[in-house]
């Protein structure tokens, strides 16, 4: 918790116009006390933006194949409802799944991800979506590791959006989204 404060401490320092927290919740053996506590000190750093969003276990990875006790579902929600108040009380509207913001301040490059705008994905592991005046719709996906960017081999895969998986692809990302 410290470095963040620290760097909290120095992105306003700065003058940046806006930063992001990140936090996460639900995490194993955390008591709604334990999270809770955790908000309140996001909320007296001040951020402009505060992403706060459930630990989620993903297939394939160390958690998954070793899942930790997690908090049981009603804690979850206690967790969540209290927290939303406490982040809502202290000015932030959520407007996405996981995303609260100052008015003014909701994150512009996420809200273009969630309304299915276009983006392009440079460096090791970016993704990109490119729409076409014809409609065609492209997905890419770059070399993820350092090596192979080094080499040359920028690209690791592209491929077109079915016609069929367009309506899926646009309400997936649509939906996370309050408005």
């Amino acid at each position: 918790p410290q470095e963040a404060k620290r760097a909290a401490k120095l992105a306003s320092g700065l003058g940046l116009r806006s930063f992001n927290l990140d936090l996460m919740h639900g995490l194993p053996d955390q008591s709604l006390e334990e999270a809770l506590g955790d908000l309140r000190q996001a909320i007296e750093l001040n951020p402009p933006h505060l992403s706060w969003y459930q630990l989620t276990i993903e297939p394939n990875t160390l958690f998954g194949s070793r899942p930790p006790v997690l908090p049981d579902d009603d804690a979850l929600w206690d967790i969540f409802e209290q927290g939303h108040q406490l982040l809502t009380a202290a000015g932030y509207q959520q407007y996405e799944t996981s995303a609260y913001a100052k008015p003014g301040y909701q994150c512009q490059h996420n809200l273009n991800y969630w309304r299915f705008g276009d983006y392009i994905g440079i460096g090791c592991g970016a993704h990109g979506k490119v729409t076409f005046p014809d409609g065609r719709i492209l997905r890419t996906t770059k070399t993820r590791h350092p090596r192979g960017f080094m080499q040359g081999r920028y690209l690791e895969s592209q491929r077109d959006v079915e016609a069929a998986d367009k309506p899926f692809e646009f309400f997936m990302n649509r939906f996370r989204l309050l408005e």
